[in-house]
């Protein structure tokens, strides 16, 4: 039963790290495909990078492109593969010399990974009265919300001192 339940974690994170790369690099095509939790925790805490990726600029390196699918090829490993084929022995060797590709995985595995902390930390109460189902405990006392996204957000502007961690 563990096993399954790792396995299921592992699809439901690669899942959110492909629907959170298109976000980002295909922004107004069509309709939204995140979770509003998640594109909040995005404008509070990562700003900066999103706005970056907006204005067709990459966040790592500062390089702009003319148009979002250059800085999406940009971004992927398809403009960073080099393939070395050794006649010899037959055996094909792929490098990845793009480093902006890597610290974007990074960052989504970083946002993935963020926001599902914060997922933890917001207590769902269906029983409470209608309009504040959502309620997180900080410090020594609760506070409600009527969305996910609002506790989310409440939660990404808050410091781990002000939350009562260390």
């Amino acid at each position: 039963m563990k096993e399954h339940s790792e396995v299921m974690q592992v699809c439901r994170q690669e899942i959110f790290e492909t629907a959170l790369t298109r976000w980002l690099l295909r922004y107004g095509r069509g309709r939204r495909r995140i979770p509003r939790s998640l594109e909040a925790l995005l404008t509070v805490r990562y700003g900066d990078v999103v706005e970056s990726i907006r204005s067709r600029r990459c966040p790592f390196c500062g390089r702009e492109f003319s148009r979002m699918a250059a800085l999406a090829n940009h971004l992927s490993r398809a403009s960073s593969r080099l393939s070395l084929k050794d006649r010899g022995v037959r055996k094909a060797v792929s490098v990845y010399t793009n480093p902006c590709y890597v610290m974007f995985q990074m960052f989504i595995a970083e946002v993935i990974r963020e926001w599902s902390r914060f997922r933890r930390e917001v207590m769902n109460s269906s029983g409470r009265e209608k309009g504040q189902n959502y309620y997180v405990r900080a410090g020594g006392r609760t506070v409600w919300f009527r969305r996910m996204e609002d506790a989310v957000r409440f939660l990404a502007t808050r410091s781990p001192r002000c939350l009562g961690r260390s």
